[in-house]
């Protein structure tokens, strides 16, 4: 039977990361700025007022779209171009949740759920290109209300704060909110 000869590691040091050449050069100089994006020219760039569609409109719009793809009258994809990523993958999760629940809600169901539509609507504008809303929706079931704050960016409106007393709705409870601050 061989035996198994253990060979004992060879010890190598480690790299020094901060040498200097003969000359006195860093091996590894520092970048310039000019090779970083320092300016903001590929964010999502601020529409003022006067460039985007009326803001009712919208607000309408959007509440009644979200509240569709929470009952499963819509697919959230639809909504891409309108709102962040964190508020559509909420509404994402709260459908999913909502179409799994066994509350009797099945595909077939969903034709008859019916439509909501807005009772009332406030729109403020606190500042150019922002609006700040606040859309009650009646259907066949029970009122939702919905907050919502729409940007102006990139020469559109867009979706960048949703709330509502009914957190399945949006996703986020009154701890998020605790949390977060």
């Amino acid at each position: 039977m061989a035996s198994l000869r253990l060979v004992p590691p060879v010890h190598q040091p480690t790299l020094d990361l901060q040498f200097t050449l003969a000359n006195g050069l860093d091996v590894q100089p520092e970048l310039p700025a000019r090779l970083f994006v320092i300016d903001d020219q590929f964010s999502r760039q601020p529409t003022p007022r006067s460039e985007l569609p009326p803001a009712g409109a919208w607000v309408a719009r959007i509440s009644l779209a979200m509240v569709e793809v929470y009952l499963g009258q819509r697919p959230a994809s639809q909504l891409v171009r309108w709102t962040t990523p964190e508020i559509l993958s909420r509404l994402q999760y709260s459908a999913r949740v909502r179409a799994a629940h066994p509350s009797g809600h099945n595909p077939r169901s969903i034709a008859r759920i019916g439509r909501y539509t807005i009772a009332s609507m406030r729109v403020i504008e606190p500042a150019d290109g922002i609006v700040e809303a606040t859309v009650i929706l009646i259907g066949p079931h029970r009122p939702i209300a919905l907050a919502l704050r729409l940007e102006g960016l990139d020469g559109r409106w867009i979706c960048t704060v949703v709330d509502t007393p009914d957190h399945s709705i949006t996703g986020y409870s009154p701890d998020d909110y605790l949390n977060s601050a």
